[in-house]
């Protein structure tokens, strides 16, 4: 076990204890209900209306409330499970934890239970029965639902919660390669591997994920630990990068990556700006092309090359670096070259990145990987 302070920063049931969660069970309930919902069919339509009622309440933090109109939706339309697991959720948030566990206890029984319903249920077993009691429960929803990213997402900030950032890190890697496109895994992980001898993967998460979520607080925040992850690669001592052997003979995912980057170490020199990891990365998706991609094909990377054959790599680049690194020269070649980033948004709006199972290279055991102590030094 590694302790290691990482503070989950998505929308972890956990968190939102610490950080007024009442924005954060927005996100997760609208996550879960809307494709419950649509499976719906009421019969009632007092009980369809009681139901969206608890809805907004629970959205507005108005939790007791919440629960009177669940209830009162679940009285009128009791096969209705989505009204259960409201009338849970609520009651957990409500600090009835004991509540909660009993209202989901008939979708237990009848093995009905969806991936919402092991959350709840493992945030409220965790403040009546504690840590180990919770992430029973998660391990239990993973063997109903193997390749549930979001229970793995829930998992992870339980083992940090405990101490365990490789455990942590672990789990959210193993829900990256077994649903690709749930996006708030990368983050996670991203973030994690910045404390690692192996940034090359936050180098890949977080590209990964800017490619779905890049207007938030939280994108600003993980365009930086893309930035730094570059720096962490090219310039601390400590990092796992091949130092000499034979070229282009890599034999697993990470080492080829690895391998790739440290050919072109040279173009950073000077340090690390947006002209000079332009340059990089287009030399290495042309290397990449040349010497690995028959061997490791990878999502991400066949998406770069397909902007590249498309003229939009530099405002991609642009887009994904610029505000980070220097906010006022980005504006100002945003301004020069309106036209050209105007035209890959627009491309980029029909063209979205796509990960796939084949992509799961990843497969480190963690063991050994949290060396890194402090930020790299600015270059």
């Amino acid at each position: 076990m590694t302790n290691v302070d990482l503070n989950p920063r998505w929308f972890s049931f956990a968190a939102m204890k610490k950080v007024g969660y009442f924005i954060t069970t927005l996100v997760l309930f609208i996550f879960f209900s809307v494709k419950n919902y649509a499976q719906v069919i009421w019969s009632n339509p007092e009980a369809e209306s009681a139901y969206k009622d608890g809805k907004t309440k629970l959205s507005q933090g108005e939790f007791p409330a919440a629960i009177v109109a669940f209830r009162q939706a679940l009285v009128l339309e009791p096969r209705v499970n989505v009204t259960r697991i409201g009338l849970a959720e609520a009651q957990m948030l409500n600090g009835a934890n004991a509540d909660a566990i009993a209202t989901l206890q008939p979708l237990f029984d009848q093995h009905i239970a969806d991936e919402h319903s092991y959350i709840i249920s493992a945030m409220a077993h965790k403040e009546t029965e504690g840590l180990k009691k919770a992430i029973k429960v998660l391990d239990d929803g993973l063997d109903q639902y193997p390749s549930s990213g979001v229970i793995r997402y829930e998992l992870g900030t339980f083992y940090i919660e405990k101490g365990d950032a490789e455990a942590a890190l672990k789990t959210w890697v193993k829900g990256i390669n077994m649903n690709p496109n749930f996006h708030p895994n990368y983050y996670e992980a991203a973030y994690s591997y910045t404390y690692t001898i192996r940034p090359v993967w936050s180098i890949l998460y977080t590209e990964v994920f800017l490619n779905v979520e890049n207007q938030t607080l939280r994108a600003a925040d993980t365009r930086k630990i893309l930035t730094d992850a570059y720096r962490k690669f090219f310039f601390d001592r400590d990092v796992d990068r091949p130092q000499n052997g034979n070229l282009n003979q890599a034999d697993n995912f990470h080492d080829a990556v690895a391998e790739t980057l440290t050919k072109l170490g040279g173009l950073l020199s000077d340090g690390i700006n947006v002209e000079n990891l332009v340059m990089l990365r287009t030399r290495f998706i042309l290397d990449w092309k040349n010497n690995y991609a028959h061997r490791f094909p990878y999502s991400l990377f066949e998406y770069q090359n397909e902007m590249i054959a498309n003229g939009h790599f530099d405002a991609y680049n642009r887009w994904l670096l610029g505000k980070s690194i220097d906010p006022a020269k980005y504006e100002s070649w945003k301004k020069i070259h309106q036209n050209s980033m105007d035209d890959f948004l627009q491309w980029q709006k029909s063209n979205a990145l796509h990960m796939s199972p084949r992509d799961g290279y990843n497969q480190d055991n963690m063991r050994g990987y949290f060396r890194l102590k402090k930020q790299s030094k600015k270059r």
